[in-house]
């Protein structure tokens, strides 16, 4: 990562990774496993494992799903069902 605005550092980054094979390869590789967890087929599943949690916590009535990282940026802001006769 080069700070932002800093043109030299983004050239001498860019130069490092052209000059350097394994970096290059290692970048190539992690780039590959990364876009794979945005896959259709695994993003599907985790809309389904969403669903089945819901539809479970609907039988139930209680409501265990784990907020992911970007909801836990948001500690001031609840998210209720508008339903729900909790305040």
């Amino acid at each position: 990562m080069v700070p932002p605005g800093d043109a030299q550092q983004l050239a001498a980054a860019i130069n490092k990774v052209i000059s350097d094979t394994q970096l290059r390869a290692n970048i190539t590789t992690e780039g590959h496993l990364r876009a794979q967890q945005f896959s259709m087929s695994v993003l599907a599943e985790k809309y389904v494992d969403i669903y089945r949690k819901l539809l479970q916590s609907e039988a139930s009535n209680e409501l265990q799903v784990r907020p992911n990282r970007l909801v836990s940026l948001f500690p001031d802001r609840l998210l209720r069902r508008p339903w729900s006769s909790r305040s």
